[in-house]
């Protein structure tokens, strides 16, 4: 048979194994081959002559194809779009058309040829690839830990939400296509590692050590971030030389670890404290003891010898030891009241418990001719009762050891700043000497032991003492006065001054 090109284009059009479609230029379909016969379920017959539109599964798409040329008379080609198109059985698939005008020997349009192509697989596989890229970026994005990824050259590939958040002010630096290098000066700039300023004369060298932590991870390294977090930052290598780097806030693992810190600490003080405390009170008890029962012993001996005179000498000093063990016993049990937590926090006006303490010793103070000034006071966080009972014991001792002949001068003030309030005890007194600084905040400590002048059992600055610690506070002697005695005592300030 002699080539025929119109013989040739026919054969071509049945046995093209996609849709094809041939439109006049009012949109009636005039052909459609054997694979678009199979694939819209129609028979040749009863799909010619109805018009294209019945193959679209959405007006609004057919629209838009007629917007962009389709059955113009521009000669535009649409190329590769794709359409929801609709069967016989209304069923739908998704197809992509590529399709041109046909233009006649004579140069006048004669209608539309369109190729359309069955892509649903392609669009279900692409749109799970999607939904599967989708998914994993919010899952990462979701991790409270930040993740990064750089490649050979060190360019960043990958990174989520909390590696962008965690570089706070240097955020802009990080995006796809950013370098390592890029990205270590802009933080180094926008000063998020507060362990080498920027103008520290040792950053280009401290940077460097980062970026080779980096290209040859050696573990993780923690730093404090310019927002005052503390952050992990390690580095891994993968066996395609690829790095990713991660970085966790540690801030609240940081802070339980000092806790832990300060805590053991604490608990060693306080063993310490334990043992010194075991000892002296051994000792100071036992002293009494030893006196009852020497004299004890000397009575019976008298007795039996029939010698009586000394016995109400004897018997004076049993008094004595006995009064002192009975005194002795009942400060310990009020030290031992003093728990170390204290549980019943209140707004406290140091004024109100310092004038309270000082009508508790009215009858002290006026014996002693002393006088009292009462300056500007802050208020405080804790409890009345105890506070009463520090300053009590403050002012009374200011009092007591008073010198010979001179009228005792007590001040009393303090202050507050940034959450830390400050009272001040200071006398004209005898003053301490300095080398016992320490030592007299120790039960039972005393340096003057003349009770004729100096009555007591040692225990009034341990209370003191135990109940500023038990505050969260601290007391001191001031060892720079040298005008008598000043205490100074730390406690936690009220939020609101004044009043």
């Amino acid at each position: 048979m002699p080539y025929s090109k119109e013989n040739f284009t026919r054969a071509l059009y049945e046995a093209y194994p996609e849709t094809v479609v041939f439109c006049d230029g009012d949109g009636v379909i005039r052909g459609l081959n054997a694979a678009g016969c199979q694939a819209f379920g129609y028979d040749g017959g009863e799909i010619v002559g109805q018009h294209l539109s019945l193959l679209h599964a959405d007006a609004a798409e057919y629209r838009f194809a007629l917007e962009h040329g389709f059955l113009s008379q521009s000669p535009k080609t649409i190329h590769d779009l794709v359409f929801r198109y609709c069967r016989k059985d209304r069923s739908e698939f998704h197809g992509q058309l590529t399709g041109s005008r046909v233009i006649g020997e004579d140069g006048m349009p004669e209608g539309y040829i369109g190729v359309i192509r069955d892509v649903t697989h392609i669009l279900t596989r692409d749109s799970r690839r999607r939904a599967l890229t989708l998914a994993t970026d919010a899952a990462l994005d979701a991790v409270p830990v930040g993740f990064a990824i750089f490649d050979e050259n060190e360019t960043l590939i990958l990174y989520n939400r909390a590696y962008r958040e965690m570089c706070g002010a240097a955020a802009d630096s990080i995006f796809v296509g950013a370098t390592l290098n890029d990205i270590l000066s802009a933080n180094m700039a926008a000063g998020n590692y507060l362990d080498c300023p920027p103008e520290s004369p040792a950053a280009a060298e401290w940077l460097e050590r980062r970026r080779q932590n980096n290209r040859t991870p050696s573990g993780p390294d923690v730093f404090r971030h310019g927002d005052d977090r503390w952050i992990r930052s390690e580095s891994l290598k993968t066996p395609n030389g690829h790095i990713v780097s991660l970085r966790i806030d540690v801030t609240d693992l940081k802070a339980q670890q000092d806790r832990l810190a300060e805590q053991t600490t604490e608990l060693q003080r306080k063993n310490e404290a334990l043992n010194q405390f075991t000892a002296t009170v051994s000792h100071d008890l036992k002293a009494p003891l030893r006196h009852l029962s020497m004299f004890s012993d000397m009575i019976a001996e008298d007795v039996a010898a029939g010698q009586l005179d000394e016995l109400p000498v004897y018997a004076q000093h049993l008094g004595q030891s006995a009064r002192r063990m009975d005194q002795l016993i009942n400060s310990l049990l009020e030290y031992a009241r003093i728990v170390d937590q204290i549980t019943n926090w209140q707004q406290v006006s140091l004024a109100e418990v310092v004038r309270e303490a000082i009508a508790n010793l009215d009858s002290f103070i006026s014996e002693a001719g002393a006088i009292i000034d009462i300056g500007a006071l802050p208020r405080v966080r804790g409890d009345v009762e105890l506070l009463k009972c520090l300053c009590q014991n403050l002012i009374g001792n200011a009092v007591k050891y008073r010198r010979e002949g001179v009228v005792p001068i007590v001040k009393i003030y303090g202050e507050a700043r940034k959450g830390i309030a400050t009272l001040v005890v200071e006398d004209n007194g005898i003053g301490v000497d300095p080398r016992y600084a320490a030592k007299i905040f120790d039960v039972f400590q005393r340096l003057h032991r003349d009770d004729s002048h100096y009555p007591g059992t040692g225990i009034g600055l341990s209370l003191a003492k135990r109940i500023a610690e038990s505050h969260k506070g601290s007391i001191e002697l001031d060892a720079s006065f040298e005008d008598g005695a000043r205490f100074v005592v730390t406690l936690p300030a009220s939020p609101k001054q004044g009043g």
